[in-house]
This record gives C-alpha cells, sequence and structure tokens, in this order.
C-alpha cells in the first residue's frame, strides 16, 4: 500500500509538471500569434536593395507572404504550385521572402522563372522577419485580410487546395 502512494504521487506531480508546461507553452504560442495578428509594419527590401513598405503597397487585396529559402526542397515545390495556380490568386498580392543574400534570391528567381509571375520577390535583412515572426520553418505561408488582420499561417508544405480554402 506504501508503493501506491508512492506510485499516485509521483503520477500526480508528473501530471502538474506536464500541465503546467503545456499551459507555458501555449502561452508562449499566443504571444507569438497576437504580435503578427495584425501585419506589422516593417520594411522588405527588393533586390535592387530599395526598401519596400507594404502597408503601402497592399492595402487594396489579400496579402499572402510565403517565407522560403533558397536550398528547401519543399519551397520549391511550394512554389511551384503556387505558380501553378497563380490565376486563382488574383486577389491576392503574393510577397514571397528570404532572408538570403540578393545574389542566392535573385538566382532563385531566375531559376524558378518567377519573373514571369505575378508575385515579389523581396528580402528581408537582419533578421527582422525572425524578430517579428519568430523562428518559422520554411516554407511558411501568412495570409492577411485587405485590413491587415491574420487568417491563417500554413507552417511547411502545404497542398494549394487548402491554401485556396482562404481565398475568397
Amino acid at each position: 500500500m506504501h508503493k501506491n502512494i508512492k506510485t499516485i504521487y509521483f503520477l500526480s506531480a508528473f501530471l502538474i509538471i506536464t500541465l503546467f508546461i503545456g499551459f507555458i507553452y501555449l502561452k508562449i504560442e499566443n504571444l507569438k500569434v497576437d504580435k503578427i495578428y495584425h501585419f506589422p509594419s516593417f520594411n522588405f527590401y527588393d533586390l535592387d536593395s530599395i526598401s519596400v513598405n507594404l502597408d503601402k503597397n497592399t492595402l487594396d487585396k489579400l496579402l499572402m507572404i510565403v517565407h522560403f529559402n533558397s536550398e528547401c526542397g519543399s519551397c520549391h515545390y511550394q512554389l511551384y504550385e503556387l505558380i501553378n495556380y497563380q490565376d486563382s490568386l488574383t486577389n491576392v498580392n503574393v510577397i514571397l521572402v528570404s532572408e538570403e543574400n540578393i545574389s542566392t534570391i535573385r538566382h532563385f528567381k531566375q531559376q524558378l522563372k518567377l519573373e514571369k509571375s505575378k508575385f515579389t520577390v523581396l528580402r528581408a535583412a537582419n533578421h527582422s522577419f525572425y524578430n517579428i515572426f519568430g523562428n518559422v520553418m520554411t516554407p511558411s505561408i501568412f495570409i492577411y485580410s485587405s485590413d491587415k488582420k491574420l487568417i491563417k499561417i500554413f507552417k511547411g508544405e502545404t497542398q494549394i487546395k487548402a491554401i485556396l480554402k482562404h481565398i475568397p
């Protein structure tokens, strides 16, 4: 019987600690989402290093930010899918963002023939993307309404049908 009481105490303590850690994790995740719920104001740079403020350029349409890395195979797939369905995205400003150096982004843009697409390719400098959106995987997609409220976040490779469900 003494062993049973020790086991109950141990299991209770384990359960309480697990619930506490889970609660802290959820609070941290909610703080991150609260931070980006309204589209944060910050500047990106085009491939000529000219500052671009998305607040001024995207007021009339939905905004889709696709965070990518040129060495990411899932990013290649995701961008090919978006390119193939770009006619379904006419009411969306699609912004492709990387923190890689400009020459790498230019090469990637040429490789995927993005100059023929309706998408804008930008660079986030000095870890600004990570500072605002947190440590996100590539690809990640953030969809904002025309009034700059977060609609949906997709983390990792996502089927185009799932993305289009959030595009009116």
